[in-house]
């Protein structure tokens, strides 16, 4: 099977930007943090004025003085509710001897496609320049699936059955830590769709750190989130796990590629695997298809040679049993497994830790009649934060109330019970 990489993706794709596929619900929030001065030609201190326009909003006008690195704090947000958003900076300096008089520097423009963080350059040989910071996050949620039509009504030969049991509310399980990056977070996008994004927010610096999916509707639907960052990415696709096998070993031992979220789900008979990879040069490994006790014995093997949990699954098999599978890099510090609580337990575990530990990652699955939850620990020293079995609605004012606070989203786990 051929891989499917955000690269190609994104050249196939630049330009249609505008024709992004549009989101049932978006909101997001855009801060202009700060400005740096990039260089200053004047003997002494260089006297700037920024005027910074996001979306319809009014200007963000800014004036400073700063010779090369200085900065000034600027720290003004604006609310979006859809993306792409448009970002408009200006530049003037005062060249004036006596009294003020502004000539223009430069100006930046730039689409933003997404939560990451951006960075507006202005300047010109003869002046200098002044960056502009920009922080954004984004939550997006997918076009739900449509409803079908209603077939046209026939009269009752028999006596009409109890209708069907509803489907129970979707529910999910978020992980928030401490960041001061901005990110871009979709939901319950199609694998096209999810492609597509991605390749837009790629090519504006934001880069895949977790990936997701799960089925509405008969509908297999993905999450993703994105930060900024530099290094080269991959998405693969779900294929059978001889066929991921190879190509994980392809893309570690000849490409430099490291696996950072791992999935694994069922497609009618099949069992599919799906992975995200960055690029990267620690020691890395895989081990999947273990059950409980395997998997944490050789968790405990890979923490004593200094590698790390990056991402965990968890997945029943047919016989009732439950498979373990993980994607390990090279890491320090301590950290911990909690396998197999119920509700109660994880949540009492959670409050004795206080706030002390670093939460990284949460999974839920069903064992039978119970539900049940895992989760690793890291030794990291963020503060974190859980919300558990939430709805839609909750999770987006949840989002919005933690990216407030400088907290952001690094887990997302749904299930429907």
């Amino acid at each position: 099977m051929k891989i499917r990489t955000l690269v190609a993706v994104s050249v196939l794709l630049a330009g249609l930007l505008a024709a992004a596929p549009k989101a049932a619900r978006a909101e997001g929030r855009l801060t202009v943090t700060k400005a740096t001065v990039q260089g200053c030609t004047a003997m002494g201190k260089c006297i700037w004025k920024v005027t910074c326009k996001v979306g319809n909003n009014g200007d963000v006008v800014q004036e400073m003085r700063g010779s090369s690195r200085d900065v000034k704090e600027i720290n003004k947000s604006f609310d979006a509710q859809a993306f792409p958003v448009n970002v408009q900076c200006k530049l003037d300096f005062d060249d004036g001897w006596i009294s003020t008089s502004w000539k223009p520097v430069g100006t930046a423009e730039l689409a933003v496609p997404g939560g990451g963080d951006y960075d507006l350059e202005m300047s010109s040989k003869e002046k200098g320049g002044v960056t502009v910071h920009v922080l954004v996050d984004s939550l997006e949620r997918g076009v739900a699936p449509a409803a079908a039509a209603a077939a046209p009504a026939k009269p009752a030969a028999k006596p009409a059955k109890a209708p069907a049991k509803a489907a129970a509310p979707r529910q999910y399980v978020a992980v928030f830590q401490q960041s001061p990056a901005g990110e871009a977070v979709l939901v319950g996008l199609s694998w096209d769709q999810l492609l597509a994004r991605s390749a837009q927010l790629d090519a504006k610096g934001s880069r895949i750190v977790a990936l997701g999916t799960y089925v509405e509707g008969g509908k297999r639907l993905w999450n993703a989130m994105f930060r900024s960052g530099k290094e080269k990415q991959t998405i693969l696709p779900g294929m059978k796990w001889e066929d991921f096998s190879k190509k994980w070993s392809d893309l570690v031992n000849n490409q430099h590629m490291r696996l950072i979220d791992l999935v694994i789900y069922d497609d009618g008979t099949k069992r599919l695997v799906a992975g995200a990879f960055r690029e990267g040069y620690d020691q890395n490994a895989l081990w999947v298809g273990q059950p409980p006790a395997g998997f944490q014995a050789k968790w405990s093997e890979l923490s004593g040679a200094g590698l790390r949990l990056v991402d965990l699954e968890v997945n029943p098999t047919a016989g009732g049993k439950l498979d373990y599978a993980g994607a390990f890099r090279q890491g320090q510090g301590s950290y911990g497994l909690w396998p197999g609580l119920d509700r109660d337990a994880f949540l009492a575990k959670w409050k004795k830790a206080g706030g002390s530990s670093q939460l990284n990652e949460v999974k839920t699955y069903s064992d039978g009649k119970k539900r049940l939850y895992d989760a690793v620990i890291g030794g990291g020293g963020f503060k974190s934060a859980l919300e558990l079995g939430i709805d839609w609605d909750t999770l987006a004012a949840k989002w919005k109330e933690q990216a407030g606070k400088g907290m952001r989203l690094v887990d997302l786990e749904t299930y429907q019970d």
